[in-house]
């Protein structure tokens, strides 16, 4: 069973970002389903570092449509960034406390994405431009 759920509410409409959203909660999922702390450590470090590498990529839309928020949404990041910093600190004893990261991505979710990401949906919407490429390339 999965401990987080892509649903179509989670949707901005723009089909890079929304990808990667879907694949953070696949990696996030991995690191709820084992039971070996070594898997745990492995799955939880590459979701760190694609939350990461998704954050670059969202930046680098925000910068392409010139978003008006920009500086918040960056500041926004940089607080889930440092969360995720304390968060895979213990990982290295192999040592790590899967509620951290339930609550940080139940925050991302509810807060990061419903709230702030949809933002950045609404503002091309509003300016009825064409599909958004990035030029970033993400790891799987």
């Amino acid at each position: 069973m999965n401990q987080f759920t892509w649903l179509d509410e989670f949707s901005i409409d723009n089909q890079l970002i929304d990808a990667q959203h879907q694949h953070i909660f696949e990696l996030a999922n991995k690191v709820f389903a084992s039971n070996d702390k070594l898997v745990i450590r492995d799955c939880a470090l590459g979701l760190f570092k694609y939350i990461r590498e998704h954050f670059k990529a969202e930046e680098q839309l925000m910068q392409q449509i010139n978003y008006p928020d920009y500086q918040n949404h960056v500041q926004a990041h940089n607080e889930l960034l440092l969360r995720l910093t304390e968060i895979s600190a213990p990982l290295n004893g192999n040592e790590f406390n899967n509620s951290h990261l339930n609550q940080l991505m139940t925050d991302w979710l509810m807060t990061h994405i419903l709230q702030e990401d949809m933002k950045i949906g609404e503002f091309i919407h509003q300016n009825d431009w064409p599909s958004i490429n990035i030029k970033a390339s993400l790891s799987n």
